[in-house]
């Protein structure tokens, strides 16, 4: 009788293994043909750059973003197609060229000039992973705006690593010396807190790099941190049953927090601030507080893994970077040169005299405004850049 039962019980499981095992090859043939289809679809989406259309809420977020907040609230679908295609979304993340950031074990590399190299005005970005994340979009603002781009960048050495003994904090010692030793124009500082451990200690050495940098830069701006995700944007997007819903997170306490520090603390600094919030994530109906953030915004996925944003996204956003780059970058500059925007209208008008008239706030007559009317060293700047980087008549309504 046992014999009997060991052979009905050999049989069972026998046919519970072949089930399951063909149940599996059902599940993966189908997750196959479900990326394949997406891929093929993606390659046919053509997206459009990112711009606010209406007038900045107090959210700052961008009108796709809020769109997308009330399709993850109404469960919606996620959209087909969409872009880039989701079976190779890591392959959609910028690399620096060769040589121009440490791998591991290194503590320096060749300093590199990309966008506009032979431009006389420089941006210095400083950071981890996260700064290389955003090099498409300052890449695309320096060939516009004729900026030399010069990244001081190492992967995986986060804000709170740059104080320490060990590599990253080497990294950051010779990156600091030799971005000092250039005198750029403009220091962007940009790191990651939002996905890591204890956010908070990002404080701290964020600040303290934009004071390193304030001492020898015309202008410093700090980046803002992007929430992420919260599972892995492959797996959530090719899922059963994915929806808007289940490919959106939300925003945690600590983080929003740690941003507002930062931003303030930057505030305090008088250097820039950079909110990049709003354009990953909005507030779901009824809350001030709280912040949602779709993984796909206007058939654009926008996250890569759980915390670097997609090459295609960063893209689709230059305008926008731009926009805040440049009312940061005028916003200090009226506060170094103590300036009224009364004296000009819209314009900074620091460089304007008692009883000149406002004709010489035209970008025309400031190409020849005298030296001695400009606080140096931003006057290098303005002189250097044919006052171009430094016009922003018309920026509050978003008109270039």
């Amino acid at each position: 009788m046992w014999a009997d039962c060991s052979g009905r019980a050999t049989a069972t499981a026998t046919a519970t293994a072949t089930a399951v095992a063909l149940v599996a090859v059902v599940i993966v043939d189908s997750t196959d043909r479900t990326a394949a289809r997406l891929e093929a679809a993606a390659a046919a989406v053509h997206p459009a750059q990112l711009v606010r259309a209406s007038k900045p809420a107090k959210t700052q977020s961008l009108d796709v973003v809020v769109a997308a907040v009330r399709q993850a609230e109404r469960g919606a679908p996620l959209p087909s197609p969409v872009t880039p295609s989701p079976s190779n979304l890591r392959g959609d993340f910028y690399t620096l060229p060769a040589g121009c950031s440490p791998g591991e074990g290194k503590t320096s590399n060749k300093v590199c000039r990309l966008g506009d190299a032979r431009s006389s005005k420089t941006i210095v970005v400083i950071g981890d992973s996260h700064a290389q994340m955003w090099i498409p979009p300052v890449l695309r603002m320096a060939g516009r705006d004729g900026w030399a781009v010069v990244p001081f960048v190492k992967p995986r050495c986060i804000p709170r690593s740059w104080r320490s003994k060990g590599e990253c904090g080497k990294w950051y010692r010779w990156a600091t010396r030799r971005a000092s030793a250039l005198r750029p124009d403009v220091t962007l500082v940009i790191g990651s807190w939002m996905g890591v451990w204890k956010p908070p200690r990002a404080i701290a050495p964020v600040g303290a790099l934009a004071t390193t940098m304030k001492r020898v830069s015309a202008s410093v701006i700090v980046v803002g941190d992007v929430p992420g995700q919260r599972r892995d944007p492959t797996d959530c997007l090719l899922a059963p049953r994915a929806t808007m819903a289940t490919c959106t997170t939300e925003a945690t306490r600590v983080q929003l927090s740690t941003n507002r520090t930062i931003a303030a603390n930057a505030r305090k600094q008088g250097v820039g601030f950079v909110d990049t919030l709003g354009w990953f994530c909005a507030h779901p109906r009824g809350w001030s507080t709280r912040y949602l953030c779709p993984l796909v915004v206007d058939r654009t996925i926008t996250c890569v893994d759980r915390g670097h944003i997609s090459r295609t996204y960063g893209l689709e956003l230059a305008p926008e970077f731009r926009l805040a780059f440049r009312r940061q970058l005028f916003s200090r500059a009226d506060q170094r040169w103590g300036c009224s925007r009364r004296a000009c209208g819209n314009s900074c008008g620091a460089w304007r005299e008692p009883g000149h008239s406002r004709r010489e706030c035209d970008p025309v007559h400031l190409r020849a405004a005298p030296r001695r009317m400009l606080p140096s060293p931003l006057s290098d700047v303005m002189t250097r850049s044919g006052h171009a980087a430094f016009w922003q008549l018309g920026l509050e309504q978003g008109v270039e």
